[in-house]
């Protein structure tokens, strides 16, 4: 992969910026502009180029040497995920999703890096909607790559290989297409109580709150959900009416399927029904007895629970 020409060159740059898939809707003209944008960027051994947990504010190709890509793990230490070579390109979910990053990448050979600030490819998007519409299915194809991380759907997927109903895992894979990337500010509300219950969310970076309102009014918290947490899921079982609010605490990214499209894939797989009902019902029951027993309490008291 490359042009041939030097790093840095550039008609090395136009050839990189022509094989990235959010770029390949653009035509000639519009790389050349492109390219005169990039940044190109080095980094010796073991330098950071991207940082977990900090606003993403770069959109970077790796045309040369070899990266680590790492999280930190539930004991607080960093955990070696996997290695990345020339052709692996980076940042775009942080910055489309006004997110923190997820994981940290860093060199481990001396490496050069194609790269657009934050702000540079916002800018693009406005300039070129297509780069927008083409970045969105790339955030959308790789956060569904990664539904399994989530516990919900990895508990159903053990389910399917337990009771040995592997042609019903086929209907786990076309689930993931199915779901719509949702981007969200600080403090947006996504529903409210009483609205119609039509969606079924995944967190896939920020935090949600789940509020409701006891007998006097007044708001209170039911839950602060997660990264991998879910939510909404009553939307899938039955047509009724939100219990809660839910409303992002900071830039969040979302996953969202809706009641029509999972009935359809039901008219699909109905085998697949049987499965996944038992696990949202449950959850749904689960909810519901939360939302009626805190709305029965006082003022008072709800603040002595904290």
């Amino acid at each position: 992969m490359g042009s041939g020409a030097s790093i840095g060159a550039h008609a090395d740059i136009t050839v990189w910026i022509s094989r990235i898939p959010c770029f390949q809707t653009l035509d000639r003209d519009k790389i050349e502009t492109l390219a005169t944008k990039i940044n190109v960027m080095t980094f010796q051994k073991g330098e950071q180029i991207i940082a977990q947990g900090q606003v993403g504010n770069l959109f970077g190709i790796l045309v040369a040497g070899t990266v680590q890509i790492s999280a930190l793990g539930p004991t607080g230490l960093d955990v070696a995920l996997c290695s990345q070579e020339r052709g692996f390109y980076f940042g775009e979910a942080a910055i489309i999703g006004n997110t923190t990053t997820t994981a940290t990448i860093t060199a481990t050979t001396e490496c050069t890096v194609y790269g657009l600030k934050s702000s540079q490819l916002k800018s693009l998007t406005v300039e070129m909607p297509e780069v927008k519409d083409s970045l969105l299915q790339t955030v959308s194809y790789r956060l569904k790559q990664n539904l399994l991380a989530i516990p919900f759907f990895a508990q159903l997927k053990k389910i399917l290989e337990t009771k040995k109903t592997f042609k019903m895992l086929g209907a786990f894979d076309l689930l993931s297409t199915l779901f719509e990337v949702e981007s969200l500010s600080g403090k947006q509300t996504l529903f409210r109580a009483g609205d119609v219950a039509d969606k079924f969310y995944v967190i896939c970076e920020g935090c949600i709150r789940i509020s409701s309102q006891d007998a006097d009014g007044n708001d209170f918290m039911l839950s602060m959900l997660k990264k991998n947490d879910v939510f909404g899921e009553i939307a899938l079982v039955e047509h009724t009416r939100r219990t809660a609010m839910a409303r992002s605490f900071e830039p969040s990214l979302l996953l969202s399927i809706t009641k029509e499209k999972f009935d359809k894939l039901f008219e699909v797989f109905p085998d697949f029904r049987q499965v996944m009902e038992p696990l949202l019902a449950n959850r749904t029951a689960n909810t519901l007895r939360k939302v009626e027993v805190l709305d029965k309490l006082t003022k008072e008291k709800l603040e002595l629970l904290g």
